[in-house]
């Protein structure tokens, strides 16, 4: 479904997730838990982030890449778990968007700014990268007539912070589950 869409649906041409590169920038909590993910799904999970050391990611079980670079070019998919922060503001912009594969995948359940959010539109408009999941946003919720919504190629749910509920959270939950 194009992203920030609250109704149940699923994207017409969803990738299937199994083997492949699964490319992880940041591994800390949330990212390591995500590897073990792309490991059950029988992926090859390569991780990048400006502190990452072999060690940690030797422990996380994911390769080393040693560029981000490298890690962009070579990943089926690419997830984003990192803090925002100067050094990750805009970190993908429209140059890393065009080193990923036209096949690619990108993932950003962390923080809108780490993603260009112009630079997203343009790649998936453009086929750049093949599609995205997004769950954050510049605003949010996201406006009616925001072109990420339009975006055939961009699946997005609205996020909940903290992972708290409400009402609405709630009925849309049902109705997934439905």
């Amino acid at each position: 479904m194009p992203c920030g869409s609250t109704g149940p649906g699923r994207a017409p041409s969803a990738p299937t997730c199994t083997a492949g590169r699964f490319g992880l920038l940041g591994v800390g909590k949330t990212g390591s838990k995500v590897a073990r993910i792309g490991q059950a799904f029988g992926m090859d999970v390569m991780a990048w982030s400006q502190n990452l050391t072999a060690e940690r990611a030797d422990a996380a079980g994911v390769r080393l890449a040693l560029t981000k670079e490298e890690l962009l070019e070579s990943s089926d998919f690419v997830s984003v778990h990192l803090v925002l922060g100067d050094r990750t503001r805009g970190l993908l912009g429209p140059d890393e968007l065009k080193r990923m594969r036209p096949s690619a995948y990108l993932i950003n359940t962390s923080r809108a700014a780490i993603v260009d959010q112009a630079a997203l539109a343009r790649a998936l408009r453009d086929g750049w990268i093949a599609g995205a999941g997004v769950d954050v946003f510049e605003t949010e919720p996201l406006p009616d007539g925001h072109e990420f919504r339009s975006l055939p190629s961009c699946g997005g749910h609205r996020r909940v912070p903290g992972g708290e509920s409400d009402p609405a959270s709630e009925r849309l939950t049902s109705e997934y589950v439905r």
